[in-house]
């Protein structure tokens, strides 16, 4: 396409990755903002700060601390960071590749893996792809 004399070049649309969180119950998460989950999850409340979607989840043998654990979105990863829990957070990849998160600890993931807060609650990172249309030429 020209435009007053210089060529510009064709627009390629962009795929973004979204992520989605998935608990065992079939209940799914957007990450548009930060997930915190636990047995009664609370967040200090900070004018101008952050929205997050709280999560309680059961904890029958009281494993799920009460504020546990955090998911966030941050460019093409997931941030998944133990929120100092009692009885810990322990994420597998995708790959298979296992390890437990000292309270406080954070780490990336990505699609296919799974976060394990205890007493049967694990959280499923899922991956949606969609074309981002923005800048797309007007026909």
């Amino acid at each position: 396409r020209i435009t007053d004399g210089a060529a510009e070049a064709p627009h390629i649309p962009r795929s973004t990755v979204v992520f989605f969180l998935r608990t065992v119950t079939g209940e799914r998460y957007s990450l548009s903002t930060a997930v915190v989950f636990g047995r009664a999850p609370r967040v200090a409340r900070i004018p101008g700060g952050d929205v997050v979607q709280l999560v309680s989840l059961p904890s029958r043998e009281g494993r799920v601390s009460t504020t546990h654990v955090e998911l966030r979105q941050i460019g093409g990863v997931v941030v998944v960071t133990d929120l100092r829990s009692t009885n810990g957070t322990r994420v597998t990849l995708a790959s298979g590749v296992s390890r437990q998160l000292a309270p406080g600890d954070s780490m990336a993931i990505g699609e296919g893996a799974v976060v394990d807060i205890g007493d049967g609650n694990r959280i499923d990172v899922m991956r949606e792809t969609t074309r981002d249309a923005s800048n797309d030429i007007a026909r």
